[in-house]
């Protein structure tokens, strides 16, 4: 949840990163002080940039957007001093420490997809 004021902001991001002690205290409800990652996987972009300004101004410290067309493309974002930054827009290996250690390989999505689309 984003604004709990009604009615209610409530967002669903396709993947959220959320502390493991904050899941077991609630599993049901999850709010936006709660959330360290979210991410949007498009196409389309569709609602993209009001669900990142709203992103912000909960506070979500890192926000990124996987584009999974034809060439998967990832754009990560940082919350510095209430706005994002852009800190990786890209295809390849996508390395980060933050909100945890993760390594991307999103050449290898574009050939996971081809082959899938095969079967």
């Amino acid at each position: 949840m984003i604004d709990g004021t009604f009615p209610p902001t409530v967002r669903v991001p396709d993947v959220i990163a959320v502390p493991l002690e904050r899941i077991i205290d609630d599993p049901v409800h999850i709010y936006a002080e709660d959330v360290l990652l979210a991410v949007e996987v498009v196409p389309p972009l569709d609602g993209v940039a009001a669900k990142r300004t709203e992103y912000a101004e909960a506070g979500i410290p890192h926000y990124w957007v996987l584009d999974i067309s034809a060439q998967p493309r990832l754009t990560a974002h940082r919350l510095v001093d209430g706005v994002y930054q852009e800190i990786f827009n890209g295809t390849g290996v996508f390395v980060s420490d933050e909100p945890f250690d993760l390594r991307i390989d999103l050449d290898s999505l574009r050939k996971r997809s081809r082959w899938s689309e095969t079967e």
